[in-house]
């Protein structure tokens, strides 16, 4: 698989026929154990953090009472655009289904880590992050309603976007590389980095839930 070129944001394949997750891959590369929520959170890990080149991804978590679940729907690399102003960015889009009942949430916040393919531990790790409410193929921004939620209901078109800092990737790594497969074309997922985000807001059931790009079998854990 080559590497993603310009601005453009590499297209995703479903591989939900290969995990139990509704999941998308990238068809071309574009990037946390698990400790107690509460001690993950408001601390900026420059350089991948102290875990970089070790760990494994964990598991995926829902909301204890089953109400609500997190899945990363699309993650990609965007190239430095000189003309726009804009730096290189690695983005993590991810859909949150609320339950039979309505959820309002504020004060969202995301950890995201990377881990390479085949057991190279993590290569990216960042925590405290801004999340962006959006909606529709141009990921329009969402305002919060009056009371400074936002409302997540069933069906609706909402997503959530993380971008990921550049001093958050470890050494030898970059934000362009974080979904280097290896081999590099490979038709395997299992070849490829595993991508964990972890959400905390006020008003979600359990105040956390953990998705993966990619379940690892139990034996590659």
């Amino acid at each position: 698989m080559g590497r993603p070129s310009g601005r453009a944001l590499a297209v995703v394949a479903a591989v939900a026929a290969l995990v139990a997750l509704a999941v998308l891959r990238p068809a071309e590369p574009l990037g946390i154990g698990q400790p107690h929520w509460a001690r993950e959170w408001g601390a900026a890990l420059p350089g991948g953090g102290p875990g970089c080149g070790t760990g494994t991804p964990g598991r995926s978590t829902g909301a204890p009472d089953g109400s609500a679940r997190l899945t990363i729907g699309a993650y990609g690399y965007y190239g430095p655009d000189p003309r726009a102003h804009e730096p290189e960015r690695y983005t993590v889009s991810a859909h949150l289904a609320p339950g039979p009942e309505p959820l309002r949430l504020s004060a969202l916040r995301a950890a995201v880590d990377v881990y390479g393919p085949h057991g190279r531990g993590r290569t990216a790790s960042a925590r405290g992050l801004a999340v962006r409410v959006v909606t529709g193929p141009a990921s329009k921004p969402v305002r919060p309603g009056r009371d400074g939620t936002y409302r997540f209901t069933r069906g609706d078109d909402l997503h959530l976007a993380v971008e990921v800092p550049a001093d958050a990737v470890c050494r030898g790594d970059s934000l362009s590389t974080l979904n280097t497969c290896d081999p590099s074309r490979t038709n395997q997922i299992e070849d490829c980095p595993v991508v964990r985000l972890a959400l905390t807001a006020h008003g979600l059931p359990g105040g956390r839930l953990v998705t993966l790009s990619f379940e690892p079998d139990a034996r590659d854990a």
